[in-house]
């Protein structure tokens, strides 16, 4: 049988998040094969409705379906017209770039091939074909979801921390560096000696609470990165704001996951993340910049292990981005890839000559500070 595809367009606020939608969204995300936190409807209504609304993007989601049962949701933004963008029409992805993957959701018949091959050819001539757009990109794709004539982003992978078989925190340190295991046990003893430590992990039904916590997150966050672009983060147009949405919607479904470590009667660490199935996602760690000494960071991410030891967790995702870090806790990394699509109009033909331009121009590079210290 020939396989042949059909698109379909859901535009403007109002029909992406109108009840029948969300519907078919979250359908395809229980069933996707190739589901992850960051396709959950839950995360991008948030981001939607704070930071999307804020930075006037506009939601274009494409659904493709074939008919040999395949169907394919790409969770499309275009971009407003502004300086960057005074005449090129872009999309990108719901959630650029805080979401740390943006695969489309995927689901196909039990026994089939994944769709990507003949999804992938489709979708850039239904862009050409629509005429209404220059550029469009996903980045940060699983390389299992992305083109096949995609090459690897070689910039860009996941690290990984694997849980499975092992049941105690030793046991995922005994595969790493002897310095990284005396290391963490240091830092663990050190921190327990300044008296009255706890690890608290906000329950989905303590969002007041959560809430408080967050603030106290944010301050300590601008304290860590004072001086360097990073401390406006919380700052930007929409960005705290989705923080709290997500305290609003997505820990009461269990899919936040927000924990505070406390030494001496002071909070000392913060972990802002996530968690799906059996997977912790590592997302917005900070720690107090008083207690650089003490490696906070590392220890709360020890502490996240032996939780999720206890809880049965199979893996600890790091998310994309190869800091240093985080290889000293694994050395299992999945690759990931970057799909793009120009048109190929005259103004694309002059954009991208200016930006081969651009490139050449010098960069001012700014400091750098682990985020596990």
């Amino acid at each position: 049988m020939k396989v042949s595809w059909r698109f379909e367009w859901i535009e403007g606020y109002d029909e992406v998040l109108s009840p029948a939608f969300l519907r078919v969204w979250e359908g395809m995300v229980s069933r996707a094969r190739n589901a992850h936190v960051f396709q959950e409807p839950a995360l991008a209504r948030a981001w939607l409705e704070t930071k999307g609304n804020a930075l006037r993007l506009v939601p274009r989601f494409c659904l493709a379906t074939s008919n040999s049962g395949a169907a394919v949701l790409v969770p499309f933004c275009q971009v407003p017209h502004g300086h960057r963008n005074a005449w090129r029409r872009r999309l990108v992805s719901v959630g650029e770039p805080h979401f740390d993957y943006q695969d489309p959701v995927a689901t196909w018949p039990p026994g089939d091939a994944p769709p990507w091959v003949e999804f992938w050819p489709k979708l850039t001539d239904e862009l050409a074909a629509k005429g209404r757009w220059e550029h469009a990109m996903l980045l940060r794709l699983g390389t299992s979801s992305a083109s096949p004539d995609t090459a690897p982003d070689t910039s860009r992978e996941a690290p990984v921390i694997r849980l499975e078989g092992r049941a105690t925190l030793d046991d995922v340190l005994k595969d790493r560096s002897a310095n990284h295991r005396k290391e963490v046990r240091l830092r663990i003893r050190r921190l327990r000696e300044l008296g009255r430590a706890e690890f608290r992990v906000f329950a989905p039904l303590e969002r007041a609470a959560a809430t408080d916590e967050l603030h106290r997150l944010c301050e300590a966050y601008e304290r860590l990165w004072v001086g360097s672009p990073s401390q406006a983060l919380f700052r930007q147009p929409g960005t705290f704001s989705f923080y709290e949405r997500l305290l609003e919607t997505a820990l009461p479904a269990g899919l936040v996951h927000f924990s505070v470590q406390r030494a001496a009667d002071r909070p000392v660490s913060w972990h802002f993340g996530f968690t799906r199935g059996e997977t912790l996602h590592w997302y917005k760690p900070t720690y107090e910049k008083d207690f650089d000494a003490f490696s906070p960071g590392k220890v709360h991410l020890a502490q996240l292990i032996e939780l999720g030891l206890r809880l049965g967790w199979r893996e600890i995702d790091l998310g994309a981005g190869t800091e240093a870090y985080k290889y000293l806790w694994t050395d299992d990394a999945r690759p990931l890839a970057q799909w793009h699509w120009q048109a190929d109009t005259w103004r694309e033909r002059i954009y991208r000559l200016a930006r081969r331009g651009y490139e050449f121009l010098p960069r001012r590079v700014g400091p750098s500070r682990s985020a596990s210290s």
